[in-house]
């Protein structure tokens, strides 16, 4: 399966940087919306709202931003934006069909958004990133999976 970092990476980091704009979000919380309010698109998240362009690009930075990434980098260009965004909702719903297959049998809540939230960030990590940086979050899964484990006993 392909990761949704590296869809990224070929998709629109290698977008010129005229060509993309930089998004920030705060950190990541639960219940993202996509509401089609009075002045727009917007993606909600409690009180938070993030004014957004189109539809396209709300939907785009919620995929992001439910993977735990703070900073998006956009196309400007609606038409491209279109046509990357099915494989990228595509990539999206396996993620996380695996992940909730991974993560299922842990009876704590708390443990099982950590869980998520680590293999989430293991999806999304870009070839810089990789090697220390992969091994550090496998070794922390394995120690909250263990310690899980033994608090689910």
């Amino acid at each position: 399966m392909e990761l949704i970092g590296e869809y990224y990476r070929d998709k629109v980091l290698c977008l010129p940087e005229n060509k993309r704009k930089l998004v920030e979000l705060p950190a990541w919380r639960d219940n993202i919306e996509i509401v089609n309010e009075l002045f727009g698109w917007v993606l909600k998240c409690g009180k938070v709202k993030i004014q957004c362009r189109s539809e396209e690009e709300a939907r785009f930075l919620w995929v992001y931003w439910s993977f735990y990434m703070t900073e998006i980098w956009i196309p400007s260009d609606d038409k491209y934006l279109s046509e990357i965004l099915p494989r990228l909702l595509v990539l999206k719903e396996g993620h996380d069909e695996v992940v909730e297959e991974k993560v299922s049998f842990y009876s704590n809540r708390k443990v099982r958004e950590e869980l998520k939230r680590q293999i989430y960030l293991s999806a999304t990590l870009r070839d810089e990133d990789e090697g220390e940086e992969v091994e550090e979050l496998e070794s922390e899964t394995l120690e909250q999976t263990q310690t899980s484990r033994h608090s689910d006993l």
